[in-house]
């Protein structure tokens, strides 16, 4: 549970940071709109995996397979809802409006990214520890590894679009 509360703030919080000495008039709902993509990504995690997807699972797949193909499916969702979220933010401070293309696709692309990352890791910990202790680390792994590559690979690109900004 605290995993899904460090998981969008690490990257929401350090981008808006940043982003609030370049970018002077930037909303504080910036932070949020991670909450956003998170709720919807957990929302579509249970229904895959707990509905759907399971039986196939149980039945077809390596359980570890199913866990982490689901966590970047479903991260990819939430990363592009996010990245619209975010865009309505950026776009008045962007030059070329055709840009918030290029902004979502790199949100989807690096929740993905992030997901795969962090659900390999913090699976593996997971069942080497096999222990109520090491569930709980993987948990935290998962929301610390998540949010520093997705901040990391997603600074990069916001770098890159601000210099293409209005001011």
């Amino acid at each position: 549970m605290i995993s899904l509360l460090i998981t969008p703030v690490i990257p929401g919080v350090a981008q808006w940071l940043i982003l609030k000495k370049q970018i002077t008039r930037l909303s504080r709902w910036w932070i949020l709109t991670n909450f956003v993509g998170i709720f919807v990504m957990g929302i579509v995690f249970y229904y895959l995996l707990f509905s759907n997807l399971s039986p196939f699972c149980i039945k077809y797949v390596d359980t570890s397979v199913c866990w982490i193909v689901s966590c970047t499916i479903c991260s990819a969702i939430g990363g592009a809802i996010t990245g619209t979220y975010q865009w309505l933010l950026l776009r008045r401070h962007i030059l070329l409006p055709s840009l918030w293309i290029v902004w979502t696709i790199t949100s989807t692309f690096t929740w993905a990214v992030s997901a795969a990352l962090s659900s390999t890791i913090s699976w593996n910990m997971l069942v080497i520890a096999n222990n109520l202790v090491g569930a709980l680390a993987s948990f935290g792994v998962f929301g610390t590894v998540f949010g520093a590559v997705n901040g990391f690979l997603t600074g990069i690109v916001l770098v890159w679009l601000l210099q293409r900004s209005i001011y």
